[in-house]
């Protein structure tokens, strides 16, 4: 039987048509979760959390605003005084648009 962090990389990996990265026990050596071989450039790192803010954000934006079958909840994350923002999205979003990069031209359309 495999944890619960571990069906969550193989889940990931499955979802975006990458495959799991195993360390075989060798924790000291520093990798991602998943690896994907037409997006090498991603750096594919799960986290399982019992409570995470940009969960709840995210579910917040999903209650109020996503009402019809098709609406997709995107939250943008920005922490004071920074300058990266991040979007929080469901996986299974990310996973329809990488399938649209994959059938029109491929990651390096994007480099």
């Amino acid at each position: 039987m495999r944890s619960t962090w571990k069906d969550l990389e193989y889940d990931t990996a499955d979802t975006l048509g990458g495959k799991r990265i195993s360390r075989a026990g060798n924790y000291s050596e520093s990798a991602p979760d998943v690896y994907i071989e037409d997006f090498p450039n991603f750096r594919i790192d799960t986290k399982r959390r019992k409570n995470s803010s940009a969960l709840t954000l995210y579910k917040g934006v999903k209650d109020k605003y996503c009402h019809r079958k098709n609406d997709e909840s995107i939250v943008i994350i920005r922490q004071h005084f920074k300058k990266t923002s991040l979007a929080v999205i469901d996986i299974k979003l990310l996973a329809k648009f990488m399938d649209f990069v994959r059938k029109n031209g491929g990651q390096d359309e994007f480099n």
